[in-house]
């Protein structure tokens, strides 16, 4: 991620956010006015606190989407891939 995803999505703001518990209001001030995208760490857990962020960071004029890698899947069947 990175440098290619700036290449190919250049819409998008590229942000390491630090874990499922790194965006907070005060982190993300920054972002407002941006099309930013979230790629979650693989799981189920981070997915889901990340989709119940989402509405917080709409509220305060972030344009925010989610790159859900895990397609779905729970955290068991990820592990058997």
């Amino acid at each position: 991620m990175g440098i290619l995803d700036y290449i190919l999505l250049p819409q998008y703001v590229w942000v390491a956010y630090g874990g499922i518990n790194g965006l907070t209001e005060n982190k993300v001030s920054c972002l407002i006015g941006h099309n930013v995208i979230i790629i979650s760490d693989m799981s189920e857990n981070a997915v889901s606190i990340i989709l119940n962020k989402i509405p917080l960071l709409i509220s305060l004029g972030i344009n925010v989407k989610i790159w859900d890698m895990t397609e779905g899947k729970t955290d068991e069947q990820l592990r058997l891939v």
